[in-house]
């Protein structure tokens, strides 16, 4: 079968236009993808760290991921203490001041909860011994040197409550970059 040249010819000058589009797609995304990382980390952070409030503080002071409340503490304890240290996990302040996000390449870190995003939150070890070997006991319950058994009182870790905060400020922080994710 002969060409048939028909003289017609065609001049595709919407592709680059087309590419340079997704090209900035691509770049304000992957900026979305990383603010909202940071983003989330703190997040996430000051929720963990939220459970060191005293009661009525927070809604998740002095409770689990889970929304359990810690157990009390014991009368030995409250005598040992003043009236003013009388919170729970909250002495000195080093646990506390302990926790951060870690990073997948920190392997420093002595105990940790994953978040599903990249990151966990955990217990910086290199800011003081006791904090990491006192983090363990309150996160999986031990028993001291005399035999009494000392509580769980999880604070690391990922709850229903957190799975539901997250995504509502994952959604704020798509709505604030003005993405338009109803897909209109």
């Amino acid at each position: 079968m002969p060409n048939l040249d028909l003289g017609v010819q065609f001049a595709v000058t919407g592709a680059s236009k087309v590419k340079k589009l997704l090209d900035n797609a691509g770049v304000a995304v992957n900026n979305l993808l990383h603010r909202g990382q940071n983003r989330l980390e703190d997040f996430i952070l000051k929720r963990t760290k939220a459970r060191f409030g005293t009661p009525g503080s927070s809604p998740m002071a002095q409770k689990d991921p889970y929304g359990v409340a810690w157990p009390p503490l014991s009368p030995k304890t409250k005598r040992k203490r003043n009236k003013n240290r009388s919170q729970k996990l909250v002495d000195t302040g080093q646990l506390y001041r302990s926790i951060m996000v870690i990073k997948k390449n920190m392997s420093t870190a002595a105990l940790t909860s994953p978040t599903g995003g990249g990151f966990s939150i955990g217990v910086n070890p290199t800011f003081t011994g006791n904090s990491v070997k006192y983090a363990w006991t309150h996160q999986k319950g031990a028993f001291n040197w005399q035999g009494r058994r000392i509580p769980k009182r999880r604070f690391l870790g990922i709850g229903p409550e957190d799975v539901k905060a997250v995504r509502e400020e994952i959604r704020r922080t798509v709505i604030e970059s003005g993405l338009d994710v109803t897909g209109n």
